[in-house]
């Protein structure tokens, strides 16, 4: 053959088998020739021998084609060529007609987007490029179109992405179906829909596995198929068939590969939380032999699979699927059985065996629900008896072993049994359709075909079921076809197909077939696996099967026990030793009775319904008769397939093995399948179908089916060659028929304009009824005057041109809402007027409700109310009247007249119940002495002096009298009495002094009880007065600021005079002693200013509506924005501003697409050094000086909150869209979390914008998990390009977001969303009208405990930098968002060893090293020092949830209790904008008391002085491991077992090592109700190296935490003053700014030291060393006097650690220098005992140990030993180890 100088030619090539290249110039095949090779350019001569293999090129080959039938040259090396290029284009499908062939990327691509699902849904899979959405598309359109049942069979080796493929085919249907069909059918049809999907995620949990080809490969089969109402499209049932669990991967693994994937979803999700972890004893996966017998942890771990997220899909995937929190807890209760039984040890000999291990053996049988004996006799022991009796016999260890599989075996398998019967027992509850009118559409997802290094009976199984599908393929495309050729007379040349009928004679032939003859051999009684080997090899042909080979017998003893099967896809070596068992598969009687027996209700019930009979079918019959049925059921259907490519074995992306490739092509029959497809006909119609179909392209030769395919044929519609006629049906090629499709469309389009003109009119007939009704609803809706009735009709004004803007009844409709949710606002202020029994508020009230002329109840009561109010107010007078006068008879009818107005709680009532009951008591006391003094009874006179003297009474004339009489001395109180006396007085003084009311008023009942007089008395009399009249001031302000709010939300608003009434309260306060910047004042005053300023806006709208400028109207609603204003016109001047946005012309939309469009360009991928500038500039980059404004700004919530933003759509505009029915549920929901998608967008935006922001909402449900979706990580990507390259469109995105955190009851689901958060807000910024709203949204969050909180600080910092330098240039790195899956991202707030806090943004893929880097860069450390600085942790309280009023009450508790009275005055006005309030009151006061500080004891006065520090961890770390995984990591170093008590928790900060990740960190102490608190700083100081300031901060620090003790009082006493002189700038000590010296002292105390002497007493330490000590006042010889006593502390520049040694019950504190590791003695005062680094030979960590192994030198003799520590941070010791011993190494 020729080859002429500039053709194309494929040129062999070892790694990509043929490469296109041009011809240099004239060669023939076997003689030399030169080339230029197409994709580098590259010049290659050729020699002789090489020419011979080169084969000539179509050029069309040279660019991709989506269709292969379209190539003109059809052989292996175009076809390849064709998939490999447009692979490396990311374009993985491809088209052969019909059939998809999907090549895997091992990546995430942008390809599965909601945009994309709408395009398909749209424009149909027939116009769009191949995918699988258009495999499903022509199969849904097949079913309705034609009803007629649809599978898909999706095939291909493991890895090949055929569960990938599924899932997506039937997301489709969803998506397709779920625009069928209407209201509550519809609705209905979307929860079949959800839980079909859902049924994937929890079959891949339990049925899906790690293996060498494939990270989640499926490890049985499934069909899936789903019912369809093929009239209306929807779905309306369906059911899940399963095929052949491998269930020896339970107990069996090979090397790299997994069990199934649940069993490490429970294990990580226990080691987060605690609760699940106690009840079910569960430890991390490598503990367990059923999980770790691969490669420990390597194999345990799947790169980029985050197990505990995993299972939180899982369980939503229950939830979903109706399954109860007991079922789910039933699950795990059996997982962890099974885990635990795995663990189960035997010892003896192969005669007799026993349990090893006695504490996993009572773990297994509590989960199992047995007795430990029991359980151990059920495998020890087997009962060969019969019914009647028991004869039980010893089995050895290997028997005993096998007996525990196969029980872990029977439990899981029965229970993944219960788990399908579930889940169709949830789909079968379909929609009630009739039979004639349902279909089907099936996805068959089964096993690849498997060939391993050893293959077993699994392998057998699974490649007997692809032999069938094979089969099946060849018979569709291939034989039936050709048939049906023959039969219709079609001359169509022969292509002989692949044929596999001799593979599946061998398999499945009755008598001599590999299954048969298995069968046979279960059945003898002494049947065996070699007796099955040998009839198998007997029947062997040396083809199709074979013997192995001899050479491999002979160096392998184990090939002897094989036979070989030549397989379609090739031969397969099969390792008959185990076949027998496997296909028998029968449980022993023994353990079928145990758990069918158990006491575990769930466990008795998957084996109550099992068998243990030995007349059960075999494995291989039941699998061949599945396979029957499931053959049946695919030949009743019309076949789809999916054909899937695994383009490497190593996983790898942009990776592709042409001869791997082409080895699957040829082996599944796609050659031929091109070449069948190229020259044959696979569209074929019926005669009448065809003439039914296409009548509309030429119906006057439509007669017959010749005469309009001849009439087609002339009107150049049919092309010659590409059709023809047979006996019954009309035969078309591909793309004909796609040809005649679209000329179809055309012509029906032509005469659709006459159908609509007839549908419009229709339309606007039915249109206007719409309207006619919707007014008829409206006027009855308004008479009813029910508000709540009246808003569901106007729900219904989308009906209106506008949403009836212009109509004057739907705005007096809106109007009358308003105004009777007015009314409804004042009713409800009535009633807490009323409950409060608050005057002013009453009165307020009901002058609002007499401005509204409102009449009824509520009225009436309230003026009851004012009047038993006034009545009080009498009585209050009376009763301090009383008081004050110490009358009885005044006292007597004070309280009664109080008590018949239930007073009892008020505090006077309870003095002058006291004082009554004390004067009573005096009166007596005085009555008995005066009788004894008349009858000198001197005995009487002594017993009741006491008496006396107790009372206070000692001083009266009659007493001195009868001390006289009695002789006796003066009487005086006792010493309990006066110290009382003292303790309340002292109290009392204290309440005077911190204006406390409610102290005065409990101490004052005290008071009178002892008799208590004299000037503090008088004072706190006075002053109680004065602080009850000042609430009262309060009160009326609050009142009056009630009502005006109601007011200023109303449909009129404001007018000036209803601000008369504040302003009178507010200057009645002043002139009673207010002062104008107390916050009771502040608050009243700033909201009279923005209630003026509403009232000004108020009058800009009225002036800008009348006069329509455009200009004016937009500036006017940027102030109607700003001060929240909600009134009638302001809601008309904003639907102005939206008829003139509304308008857009062609040539704006146009404008708009291209700057998309570059906007698009500009995105680029981003290079590491690209991602670590940008990554750098964000956290480096200061926060703006306007941050701190934008923040207070956005703080309030009248103005900000998100709800407010008048861009958003009214509810009758936003569901316009929706069915009657579900109008409301969308309005209700329109800004809270719902798992449905918008029906439109929440801003309003145009149609087109509209419609990409539903489709961007549906992303975040796919990637929050509320929808399914294959691809979360391509959902996040969506979302987050859309916002960078459409501006327009970022508010919107935000918005939904907000929307999707708001209410949100999914932890997993809001988790998910706020990590979207943390992306946006990193790349891309609101628009300066949102920003106000979104900063609100976080701000009013960042407060939350846990992680909420966190993600909300977090957003706020990226905000900050992204509003200063702008949108991300780069486009989502998919890497890091699924990393993103694995952790969160967390905002570091590190405290630096000054006491600066440095806040970074730590992205999920950054570690504790990197977050290091940016510290010491942040703080200047010196590059030589770096290594020894660390980020340091301690678990800290997590934030309050506390209510506002609990914050409020205990904060001022803490810092001013005088305002304790007003708590309800700043709850009423500060809700919803609690983070502003405590910024101003931290501002002023301090910070707010942690949940556990205790504000309400006497010694916590002492206690709450003290700073916030970095707090001491509580004994229950979230460290502390299970005394089961310490038991199990002491065994897998061979220490031997290990004491049952936890590793001793820490007690100060720890350096985390630098490989670990915060947001692992965060999460797992956030698990269990703690929060991480972070510091930077040294690990360890030189005892020579000289002081710099960080260094000085930093021992400051530690001897303020206690972390460097010091127990000398004096010492102390040292420290405390050279401190507090320095805080003072070296000057001498006296009073502090706003605290004494005492609370200065204690401030800086460590707590035991505080606890030692009392405040007094360490005061006059204090001043005693400022006396008698020469002090310097230069700051800098302070710091370094304080310095050197500092470095004297033998445990100075320490790290300290918390352990357990081996085998000893005392915990011990280990410090860590440069010396080497220390014993501490318990109080951590001084060095016990030293390993030297000199004689650490070697050190290391496990999960719970950290280990030495010490050498030492001793009279010559050289011994070592290996210590070991259980301890909480192993790691984090070996970190530290590392580190201090090579700096030790690099200081010599």
């Amino acid at each position: 053959m020729k080859f002429q100088k500039g053709s194309f030619v494929f040129v062999p090539d070892d790694d990509d088998m043929y490469v296109p290249a041009e011809v240099e110039s004239e060669f023939e095949s076997g003689k030399a020739g030169a080339v230029k090779l197409v994709e580098n350019g590259a010049r290659v001569k050729l020699s002789s021998s090489q020419t011979k293999d080169v084969l000539p090129m179509d050029e069309q080959s040279l660019d991709p084609t989506a269709d292969m039938v379209h190539l003109r040259q059809l052989d292996e090396a175009s076809i390849l060529y064709n998939l490999r290029l447009r692979y490396m284009q990311d374009e993985i499908y491809t088209n052969i007609g019909t059939i998809l062939v999907s090549v895997n990327p091992f990546k995430v691509l942008p390809i599965y987007s909601p945009e994309v699902v709408d395009k398909y849904v749209r424009e149909g899979g027939r116009n769009l490029g191949p995918h699988v959405f258009g495999v499903a598309d022509n199969a849904y359109r097949s079913l309705t179109e034609f009803g007629k049942s649809q599978s898909c069979i999706v095939s291909g080796e493991s890895g090949a992405g055929k569960t990938e493929a599924t899932k997506l085919f039937l997301q489709y249907i969803g998506e397709k179906s779920s625009g069928s069909g209407s209201g509550s059918r519809a609705a209905k049809s979307s929860v079949l829909q959800e839980q079909i999907l859902e049924a994937n995620p929890l079959m891949e949990a339990f049925g899906n596995a790690k293996t060498v080809r494939n990270d989640n490969s499926s490890r049985f089969g499934k069909l899936i198929e789903v019912q369809m109402d093929n009239k209306r499209g929807n779905i309306v049932g369906g059911s899940i068939t399963q095929y052949l669990l491998e269930k020896s991967r339970l107990v069996q693994q090979a090397e790299n590969e997994r069990n199934y994937h649940v069993f490490y979803q429970i294990c990580a999700a226990a080691s987060m939380d605690p609760a699940m972890n106690a009840k079910f004893e569960l430890v991390e996966a490598d503990q367990y032999f059923y999980l770790n017998q691969s490669k420990g942890k390597a194999a345990t771990m799947v790169p980029g699979l985050n197990d505990a997220h995993e299972w939180e899909n899982t369980v939503t995937a229950m939830e979903v699927l109706g399954m109860s929190a007991e079922q789910r807890e039933d699950i795990v209760r059996t997982l962890a059985g099974i885990l635990h039984l795995g663990n189960v040890r035997f010892s003896g000999s192969e005669d007799k065996s026993s349990v090893e291990n006695a504490e996993m053996l009572n773990l297994a049988a509590d989960q199992l629900g047995t007795s430990p004996a029991t359980l151990e006799q059920a495998m020890c022991r087997r009962n060969r008896g019969n019914a009647k009796e028991a004869v039980f016999s010893d089995q050895g260890v290997t028997q005993a072993r096998d007996s525990r599989d196969a029980l872990a075996k029977a439990i899981y398998s029965n229970m993944f049994d219960w788990l399908i019967d579930q889940v169709n027992a949830c789909l079968a509850k379909s929609i009630k359709t009739k039979t004639e009118a349902l279909s089907t559409i099936g996805v068959l997802d089964i096993f690849g075909f498997e060939s391993f290094d050893h293959n077993s009976y699994e392998q057998l199984c699974i490649n007997y079921c692809n032999e069938k599908l094979q089969s099946h393929f060849n018979a569709h495309i291939f034989t039936l076809e050709q048939d049906v050729y023959k039969k219709e007379g079609l001359d169509v040349s022969k292509i002989d197909p692949p044929d596999n009928s001799a593979v599946l004679k061998v398999l499945e032939a009755k008598g001599k077939g590999i299954f048969a003859v298995l069968d046979e051999e279960n059945r003898l009684p002494r049947g065996s696996d070699e007796g099955f080997l040998s009839k198998v090899l007997a029947n062997a042909d040396g083809d199709v099967l074979s013997k192995p080979d001899v050479k491999a017998t002979r160096k392998d003893k184990g090939a002897r026990s094989t036979f070989v099967v030549m397989h379609y896809a090739g031969s397969v070596v099969y390792d008959a030793d185990g076949f027998l068992e496997k296909n028998k598969d029968l449980l022993l009687t023994d353990l079928h009775a145990l758990a069918a027996g158990s006491s575990f209700k769930f466990l008795a019930s998957l084996f109550r319904q099992s068998s243990s009979a030995a007349n059960k079918k075999t494995i291989g019959a039941q699998f061949k008769a599945q396979l029957k049925t499931l053959m049946d059921t695919l030949d009743r259907t019309e076949p789809h397939y999916i054909r899937c490519i695994k383009p490497n074995s190593s996983k790898a992306p942009n990776s592709f093995r042409a001869k791997m490739c082409m080895d699957q092509l040829k082996y599944s029959g796609l050659l031929e399948v091109c070449k069948i497809r190229k020259n044959g006909y696979p569209v074929r119609k019926p005669f009448a179908e065809f003439v039914q179909r296409y009548r509309p392209l030429a119906p006057n030769a439509a007669s017959s089916h010749t005469s309009l395919a001849k009439q087609l044929e002339r009107d150049g519609i049919l092309a010659k060659d590409e059709w023809q006629i047979g006996k019954t049906q009309v035969f078309l090629r591909t793309e004909q028929f796609n040809d005649l499709e679209v000329a179809r469309e055309d012509a029906v389009g032509s005469r659709v304009a006459t159908m609509q003109r007839v549908a419009r009119g229709f339309i606007a007939r039915r249109r206007f009824q719409k309207y006619k009704k919707f007014l008829a609803d409206l006027a009855k809706a308004m008479a009813k005057r029910d508000a709540a009735n009246l808003e569901k009709v106007l729900l219904n004004a989308g009906v209106l041109p506008y949403q009836g803007r212009y109509l004057a009844v739907v705005q007096e409709a809106k109007q009358l809402v308003d105004k009777l949710h007015e009314e409804e606002r004042v009713k409800e202020m009535l009633e807490r007027a009323i409950k409060a029994s608050d005057k002013s508020a009453i009165e307020s009230a009901l002058n609002a409700a007499k401005g509204m002329k409102l009449k009824g109840d509520i009225v009436s009561k309230a003026e009851k109310a004012l009047k038993t109010i006034q009545k009080q107010a009498e009585v209050v007078t009376k009763l301090r009247t009383a008081v004050e006068k110490r009358d009885v008879k005044q006292l007597a009818a004070a309280i009664k007249a109080a008590k018949d107005l239930k007073m009892q709680d008020n505090a006077l009532f309870k003095d002058a119940v006291a004082l009554r009951s004390k004067i009573e008591e005096e009166e007596g006391a005085i009555k008995k002495l005066a009788a004894a003094v008349k009858a000198k009874n001197v005995q009487k006179i002594k017993d009741l002096l006491p008496q006396m003297a107790e009372l206070g009474l000692e001083d009266l004339p009659l007493v001195k009298e009868a001390q006289t009489l009695s002789k006796e001395k003066v009487v005086t109180r006792s010493e309990a009495a006066m110290a009382r006396m003292h303790q309340i007085r002292l109290r009392l003084e204290q309440a005077i002094d911190s204006l406390n009311l409610p102290a005065l008023e409990s101490l004052s009942i005290q008071a009178i009880e002892i008799n208590l007089q004299g000037p503090a008395v008088e004072e706190a009399n006075r002053l109680r007065a004065e602080l009850a009249g000042k609430a009262e001031y309060v009160s009326r302000i609050t009142a009056a600021m009630k009502a005006i709010e109601i007011r200023a939300q109303s449909y009129e608003g404001l007018v000036k005079a209803d601000l008369a009434p504040l302003s009178e309260a507010i200057q009645l306060a002043v002139d009673n002693g207010f002062q104008p910047e107390e916050e009771e004042l502040q608050e009243a005053i700033e909201f009279e200013e923005r209630m003026n300023k509403q009232i000004a806006v108020q009058d800009a709208v009225d002036k800008a509506l009348k006069s329509k400028k455009p200009a004016e109207m937009r500036s006017v609603m940027a102030q109607v924005q700003q001060v929240g204003l909600k009134t009638g016109p302001a809601q008309k001047l904003k639907g102005e501003i939206s008829a003139l946005d509304a308008p857009k012309s062609s040539a704006q939309l146009e404008a708009a697409k291209k700057e998309r469009l570059a906007n698009r360009r500009q995105l680029r991928e981003a290079s590491e050094e690209d991602k670590l500038k940008d990554a750098l500039m964000r956290i480096i980059k200061v926060r703006s000086e306007e941050h701190a404004a934008r923040l207070k700004e956005a703080s309030d919530n009248t103005l900000y909150d998100f709800s407010r933003f008048y861009k958003i759509r009214s509810d009758e505009d936003f569901t316009e869209f929706a069915s009657g029915e579900m109008k409301l549920q969308y309005a209700q929901y329109k800004l809270k979390c719902q798992s449905k998608p918008i029906p439109k967008s929440l801003l309003e935006l145009d149609e087109d914008l509209s419609r990409t922001a539903i489709q961007n909402h549906k992303a975040i449900l796919q990637y929050c998990g509320e929808l399914s979706n294959s691809f979360p990580t391509a959902m996040a990507g969506y979302v987050l390009v859309r916002g960078q390259e459409m501006p327009e469109l970022c508010d919107e995105i935000y918005m939904q977001l907000m929307k999707q955190l708001t209410e949100n009851r999914r932890p997993v689901s809001e988790d998910r969303a706020w990590a979207l958060m943390c992306m946006c807000t990193r790349a891309f910024p609101p628009s300066g009208e949102l920003e106000p709203f979104l900063i609100n949204f976080l701000v009013n969050r960042r407060t939350e405990p846990g992680l909420i909180g966190n993600f909300a600080r977090l957003c706020l910092v990226q905000l900050d930098r992204t509003l200063q330098i702008g949108p991300s240039e780069f486009l989502p790195d998919m890497e890091a968002i699924e990393n993103y899956s694995a952790r969160p991202a967390v905002l570091a707030e590190i405290t630096k060893q000054d006491g600066e806090v440095m806040s970074i943004p730590v992205a999920p893929d950054q570690d504790v090293g990197y977050v290091l880097e940016i510290c010491n860069h942040n703080s200047d450390v010196p590059e030589d020092e770096q290594q020894m600085y660390s980020i340091f942790v301690i678990d800290g309280k997590q934030r309050s949830h506390m209510d506002l009023q609990t914050r409020l009450t205990r904060f001022y508790k803490r810092w001013n209790p005088s305002k304790l009275p007003y708590v309800d005055y700043f709850v009423s006005n500060w809700t919803g904008n609690e983070e502003s309030l405590f910024q101003t009151l931290e501002k002023k006061y301090g910070p707010e008391p942690s949940m556990d500080e205790d504000v309400d004891s006497p010694a916590a006065v002492f206690g709450t002085m003290r700073r916030n520090r970095r707090r001491k961890a509580e004994s229950r770390s979230f460290l502390r491991l299970p005394v089961t995984a310490a038991r199990t990591a002491a065994k897998l170093l061979g220490i031997g077992a290990d004491p049952a008590t936890p590793a001793p928790s820490p007690e100060s900060a720890w350096p985390l090592p630098w490989w670990a990740f915060l947001g692992d960190i965060y999460i797992r102490m956030v698990k269990q109700g703690r929060e991480p608190v972070f510091s930077h700083k040294r690990m360890i100081i030189f005892p020579d190296e000289a002081m710099t300031d960080n260094l000085f901060q930093q021992v400051r620090e530690e001897v303020r935490d206690g972390e460097l003790p010091f127990s000398d009082t004096k010492t102390m006493a040292m420290l405390v003053t050279l401190d507090l002189k320095i805080q003072n700038g070296g000057k001498k000590i006296g009073k502090f700014k706003g605290k004494s010296m005492q609370d200065a002292i204690v401030e800086i105390l460590p707590s035991n030291q505080a606890k030692k002497i009392s405040p007094p007493e360490w005061e006059q330490h204090v001043l005693d060393v400022q006396a008698n000590e020469d002090l310097p006042r230069n700051v800098a010889k302070l710091q370094g006097r304080y310095f050197d006593i500092c470095k004297s502390n033998p445990l100075f520049g320490m790290t300290f650690y918390y352990a357990q040694p081996y085998q000893l019950d005392e915990p011990v504190i280990l410090g860590v220098n440069l010396d080497g590791v220390h014993i501490l003695d318990e109080n951590r005062e001084k060095i016990t005992f030293t390993y030297d680094f000199a004689n650490i030979q070697k050190y290391g960590a496990s999960g719970t140990y950290f280990w030495m192994l010490l050498v030492v030198e001793e009279g010559g003799k050289v011994s070592s030993d290996t210590i070991y520590y259980r301890t909480v941070t192993p790691w984090s010791l070996y970190s530290t180890v590392y580190t201090v011993t090579h700096v030790a190494a690099s200081k010599g």
